[in-house]
């Protein structure tokens, strides 16, 4: 039998060999899923807070919090990508036989703020995100970054930004990403993300009418129950380890 089909013969067989884990990234602690894991109802409350932008509204300010670990990040993350695709970005032009409407569209930005720790980088981050053409980083100023993100922002043009991991040692504060972002210009909505609650923050449903720059709404995310920590690690190894690699008893414990 000549060389090659020796070689070939083997490789086929350890083809056929049984994998302990399929997924590695599903069993990596550090990896954020797609689809976040146990938390709907705070993905319901921060689409409740968002819900006026599925009638061409703008939605106040708002906070979400809570302890470091719990999911935070990978809800809004995940929410903010998946809105982004889902509802248009740039404004639609409705034609009627009276009259030609503009109907407000509202394109979503995640910003993370360990990576834009300075009032110009937050606006940079910002507007790159927003806008399809390139921000230059050099050569430019706070005044032309602000002018910039003013005009990608019209009447018709509304812009939901996440500002998050806000209140960190290095990052700025809930409050100046709401004040950085909304003084350029009102049609701006800011979600912040931050481990502790806005002391000038209200519950969400405590205040409708929520409209001052420096209030927003407070949504709270708490710690994971154990059971639904068991859920999770549950449904984890089932994505990353091959099927009946482990047994029921195994998942059980």
């Amino acid at each position: 039998m000549r060389l090659e089909d020796r070689i070939t013969r083997r490789r086929r067989r350890g083809g056929k060999r049984r994998r302990l884990v399929r997924d590695l990234s599903a069993l990596d602690p550090t990896a954020h899923p797609r689809e976040p894991t146990g938390r709907g109802p705070t993905l319901e409350r921060i689409l409740d807070h968002l819900d006026p932008v599925f009638d061409g509204e703008l939605p106040p300010d708002a906070h979400v919090h809570g302890p470091k670990g719990v999911g935070k990040s990978a809800v809004v993350a995940a929410l903010f990508e998946h809105l982004a695709s889902a509802l248009p970005a740039r404004r639609s032009v409705i034609h009627t036989a009276t009259r030609t409407a503009a109907t407000p569209t509202t394109s979503f930005a995640y910003v993370d703020a360990r990576d834009a720790p300075t009032e110009f980088a937050l606006l940079h981050a910002a507007l790159e995100t927003l806008s399809k053409e390139p921000v230059p980083s050099q050569g430019v100023g706070v005044g032309a970054l602000r002018e910039r993100l003013t005009a990608r922002v019209a009447h018709d043009e509304h812009a939901v930004v996440a500002v998050d991991h806000v209140g960190e040692p290095e990052t700025v504060s809930a409050a100046t990403a709401v004040e950085t972002l909304s003084s350029v210009s009102p049609h701006v909505s800011v979600l912040t993300v931050g481990r502790d609650p806005r002391s000038d923050a209200t519950e969400a449903g405590d205040d409708d009418d929520v409209t001052d720059v420096t209030d927003a709404a407070s949504i709270a995310v708490s710690a994971y129950e154990r059971h639904s920590l068991v859920d999770i690690l549950v449904a984890r190894a089932s994505d990353g380890v091959a099927r009946n690699a482990l047994p029921h008893e195994a998942d059980a414990r």
